[in-house]
């Protein structure tokens, strides 16, 4: 058996398809390419590919990271082609590479996500709800609300912000920002972001976009 980790990005009206969506179309694209995919044992088999960090519904990504195990060494090249070949507009695989450590999960060996939240705006107030934004994020306390399935709560989630960098250009804001991922503590980017423009009083339109998941140093797909 090998393993691979695949680097996709989804775009346009795929961004509202759910984790289950998406991975249900994953496996039909995989059967209709023939890929050699192996499958899991007993009553129910399926095939062995998993998302390293789940994708917002709604969010555009340019860095979504899914990890593949087949029966066969695939050839890369053919294989990236193939499968682009049976998805459909709005998701495209950019990278296959063969997984090199293959005793942890992708989600153990998350630890930082980027994302890219553009903010909509006049250009004159462009000034005014950047330093809104500043404010927000270096308060020395940040609290978003949850809900769970054991109801609403309130989270403290300074921490979990690593950087962050404003700019603007003409129309908008934009914001990118590092936080933290992975199987010990992930920070949700849509109530943090929802939390902000009700904090800062921002009534535009605002767009969020993933951009990569890494490891300890590297985007995640060039270090493992």
């Amino acid at each position: 058996m090998v393993k691979y980790i695949m680097l996709f990005k989804v775009e346009g009206s795929l961004k509202y398809l759910s984790h289950l969506e998406l991975m249900k179309l994953f496996r039909q694209c995989f059967k209709r390419g023939q890929l050699p995919v192996a499958f899991s044992e007993g009553f129910n088999p399926h095939m062995k590919l998993s998302f390293a960090l789940a994708k917002g519904v709604g969010l555009e990504s340019e860095g979504e990271l899914l990890e593949l195990e087949v029966e066969s060494t695939l050839n890369m090249k053919k294989a990236l082609k193939l499968v682009n070949n049976n998805l459909p507009k709005g998701i495209k695989v950019l990278e296959i590479e063969e997984k090199t450590e293959t005793n942890k999960s992708l989600t153990a060996l998350l630890e930082k996500a980027e994302y890219d939240i553009v903010f909509a705006c006049m250009d004159e107030n462009r000034n005014e709800i950047m330093n809104k934004i500043d404010s927000f994020l270096s308060h020395p306390s940040i609290l978003i609300t949850l809900k769970t399935k054991k109801g609403i709560r309130v989270k403290e989630v300074k921490e979990e912000i690593i950087t962050y960098k404003l700019s603007k250009k003409k129309g908008i804001v934009d914001l990118k920002i590092l936080t933290t991922c992975g199987s010990e503590r992930t920070l949700r980017i849509e109530p943090l972001i929802k939390t902000l423009v009700q904090a800062i009083g921002f009534n535009g339109e605002y767009t969020i976009k993933r951009l990569a998941l890494y490891g300890a140093d590297k985007i995640l797909i060039h270090c493992i």
